[in-house]
């Protein structure tokens, strides 16, 4: 939180930045979102797939990383970067077992690429559109769960088999301001969906996300 107010802050100084256009940069960025999923079945299990999903709600989601960029001309430019990322979902209640709230965390570490427009060519605030995809690693899993009649939460690393490999889509839109003669910043509304299920069961299962992005970038 305290990241995203010094951001903020530093908006009206984009008024004193000069006209200056860089061919390349590199930078921070940070992803607070609610995330989710959603499944897919075929005839013959849609009636469990509706029960599994009228049990589900969001989860905080988040990730942040390293990102760099190359300008092919003044409104076109390939981002690309390397970033931790946390995703899941909620199961709202078990109460017949005595369970509720049973939290699914995944933890990937990932690469995205995508392409931002801007739409247009003034250097010191751009309204911006970025479309790319993003390739990830499995690299922890968790799964929480509160009791009922108890304060305290339980917690263990579930055993299921969810598939290393993720990948999906990446689209924003947003806007940049320069706020010094060789920094920018990014604010950009985000959505995030995998193309790939979380396991190879009959219902598929794939992660989404959608937030606020936040970037601190330099020019080169």
């Amino acid at each position: 939180m305290r990241i995203i107010c010094f951001l903020f802050l530093l908006l009206p100084l984009g008024f004193k930045a000069q006209d200056t256009v860089y061919s390349k940069y590199a930078g921070l960025f940070l992803s607070n979102s609610y995330g989710e999923r959603f499944s897919t079945s075929d005839n013959e299990l849609s009636s469990l797939k509706d029960e599994m999903d009228s049990l589900e709600s969001a989860i905080h989601a988040y990730s942040f990383g390293f990102i760099c960029g190359k300008s092919l001309n003044p409104k076109l430019t390939l981002q690309g970067g390397l970033g931790f990322s946390k995703y899941g979902y909620v199961i709202d209640t078990l109460s017949t077992s005595g369970i509720v709230d049973m939290r699914f965390k995944y933890k990937y570490l990932e690469v995205p690429v995508s392409a931002v427009y801007a739409l247009n060519e003034n250097p010191k605030f751009q309204p911006i559109l970025s479309f790319g995809v993003f390739g990830g690693f499995l690299i922890g899993q968790k799964t929480e769960f509160d009791i009922i009649g108890s304060s305290a939460s339980e917690n263990f690393s579930t055993k299921e088999e969810i598939q290393k490999f993720n990948a999906g889509l990446n689209v924003s839109f947003g806007f940049q301001r320069q706020i010094e003669q060789k920094f920018k910043i990014k604010v950009e509304a985000n959505y995030r969906q995998s193309f790939t299920s979380l396991s190879d069961t009959p219902v598929g299962r794939y992660l989404y996300a959608v937030g606020l992005n936040l970037s601190l970038i330099r020019g080169f």
